[in-house]
């Protein structure tokens, strides 16, 4: 038995790289940006990669030309999961400027018809953690959870809404948060880590800044790496440097140089890194389905109990 991934609006691929360390097969991948799908495609090449609007299609019938697409790949008692994380720009907390809630609601509910088109064994979406987002969950009827991405081995605060169908979140095994020597690229003496968003202010005695920043521990997670600039401070509150890309590439745990080794602009690398589903949270979650076995087991399984 093996299951198969359709993976919409995939970016860098977080969760096609945590479907693959969990033995799952990437099968149809689709993205708008042609950058996001070059670097998936070299680190996914048996993968078949769509460069194209998802939303420009009817979503019955772009759900039927998904089938479509995996089915080559499936045999008799295979499983097939869908996963999306449609642009969530529009209802970000970050956001201050440009919100559309409207179009994203659209987006949301075309996703969710596909979905049901394609017909998959399970199903999961990925959206910032905001009460709207909430609402549309709600609205249609489907089941969804908060994840807390440190308590999946992911050092940072990041904190995300997933809806799905096929699995819950109390299946997936919680993992131990990692010690800073987990981290690659991490200045020497670092305690302060800071980002725009973050509220608590200590006066910057160098810079005569008061500045934004989060005490870093061993035991500690990181703030939530984005695609805004992430800063680092010594013990005694001295600016030191920009994060590299390196640094917030191992911070959302992807491996080496998945992203940071193609040739694209670090802007770009930030946007890519900062927007994806940390991959060793997509190991845990796409490891469960496959255990799980698909939807008759977890009924099975949970009429048991």
């Amino acid at each position: 038995m093996t299951l198969h991934l359709i993976d919409l609006f995939c970016g860098a691929g977080g969760i096609s790289e945590g479907a693959r360390l969990a033995g799952a097969n990437v099968a149809v991948v689709v993205d708008s940006w042609a950058d996001a799908l070059a670097i998936h495609e070299r680190r996914h090449p048996k993968a078949l990669h769509f460069n194209e609007n998802i939303g420009d299609v009817p979503a019955a019938e772009y759900g039927k030309l998904l089938r479509t697409r995996v089915e080559p790949f499936m045999k008799p008692g295979d499983l097939l999961h869908v996963h999306a994380s449609p642009p969530c720009q529009a209802v970000s907390i970050g956001n201050t400027q440009n919100r559309d809630v409207e179009s994203a609601r659209e987006l949301m509910f075309y996703t969710l018809d596909v979905i049901a088109a394609v017909g998959p064994t399970s199903w999961s979406i990925e959206q910032v953690n905001h009460p709207v987002v909430r609402q549309m969950f709600e609205e249609r009827g489907v089941e969804y959870w908060t994840v807390r991405m440190r308590d999946y081995g992911v050092k940072q605060l990041r904190t995300r809404l997933f809806a799905g169908s096929g699995w819950r979140l109390e299946d997936v095994p919680t993992q131990p948060l990692p010690g800073l020597g987990a981290v690659r690229d991490l200045p020497p003496d670092t305690h302060y880590i800071s980002d725009r968003f973050h509220q608590v202010y200590i006066f910057d005695y160098k810079l005569g800044l008061r500045t934004p920043r989060l005490v870093v521990a061993d035991d500690a997670p990181l703030y939530t790496v984005t695609s805004k600039p992430y800063y680092f401070y010594d013990k005694e509150g001295f600016f030191i440097e920009q994060a590299s890309v390196q640094f917030l590439e191992s911070v959302q745990t992807f491996p080496q140089g998945y992203i940071t080794q193609m040739p694209i602009s670090t802007v770009k690398m930030m946007h890519l890194i900062g927007n994806a589903v940390p991959p060793t949270f997509a190991h845990a979650l796409i490891g469960t389905i496959v255990k799980l076995g698909g939807p008759k087991a977890v009924r099975a399984r949970r009429n048991t109990k």
